[in-house]
Order: C-alpha cells, then structure tokens, then sequence
C-alpha cells in the first residue's frame, strides 16, 4: 500500500493575502494607461473576507511592502471616501518568503551587541534560583539588626558620613 502524503495546508496569512489581492483584483477597472485600480473600502474588504485585525498587518506587509510591492495605495481612504490601489502583481512565493524575514541578518549584529548578549546569559545563569527581593530584605533586616546594636539611629542629628 502506497503512503499518501498529505499536502500541509497554507499559513491563513499567505491564504488571506491571495484572497485580498483577489479582492481588490475583481473589484478593479482599468484605467486609460492600462493600470488596474481598485477603488474600495479597506475596513469592509477585510471584514467581508474574514480578515481579523491582528492578522491584517501580515496582510498588508506582502500587498504593500514586498519588493517590488503587489499593490500601491494612492488615495487613502476615510471619511466615507474608498482607497484607490495601483494593482502590480499578484503575491508569489518570494513575497511570502520576503514578509517572513524581519529578523536583522547576523552579520549586521554589532560585536558590542553580542558582548551584551553574553554578559546577560552569563548574569542570568548565576542568578538562577536566587531570590532578588528576599535576598534584599534579608538584607535590609541585617543592617537595621546593625544599626540597632551599634546604637545607631536611622534619623541622627549629626553627620555620620566618616567626617567626624
């Protein structure tokens, strides 16, 4: 018997980002140079096609920020006016790979930066365990334990600071 490999369903935001430039691609005309231009209202697309907001700035991160960029808006709507959007090109693949990589490359990270790094790992592993705000109470008990045998107040008169 032959295994059949399940084919891994898409991300929702690559399957959301083909549904909205579908969106705006049925709803746009061709204008007299030969664009294509959408003219509609961005809140209502996206709710209409199921968009929740937190996954909106994926969305729009491949339509407009993709290099070159799938769509461009031209006219920002609001007010009861609709956005007006130059369509480009449909998402591809590189634009989905391209909106994945945010992260800095390591060969731009600083030596200074990764000198800090490893001085918080190694200030993080020799407190493991250690209880900060305890270990200042006890602390703080002991030097009141201190002042109290030495008969020292905490409110003195006199200045105390070695110079007397």
């Amino acid at each position: 018997m032959a295994k059949q490999s399940a084919a891994k369903p898409e991300p929702a935001w690559i399957r959301h980002s083909r549904a909205f430039y579908k969106y705006l691609d049925d709803r746009s005309v061709e204008d007299e140079d030969g664009n294509r231009v959408a003219s509609v209202y961005l809140t209502a697309a996206l709710s209409e096609l199921g968009i929740s907001p937190p996954m909106r700035a994926k969305v729009y991160k491949v339509i407009y920020e993709s290099n070159p960029p799938c769509a461009v808006a031209v006219v920002r709507g609001g007010g009861g006016k609709p956005s007006v959007i130059y369509l480009l090109h449909p998402p591809s693949e590189g634009d989905f790979e391209n909106a994945l990589t945010d992260a800095i490359p390591s060969d731009t990270v600083s030596p200074v930066a990764e000198e800090i790094a490893k001085r918080l790992e190694r200030l993080e592993a020799s407190t493991t365990g250690l209880n900060i705000v305890e270990a200042l109470r006890n602390h703080e008990q002991r030097i009141a334990t201190l002042e109290g045998s030495a008969g020292l107040a905490t409110n003195q008169e006199r200045d105390t600071n070695g110079t007397d």
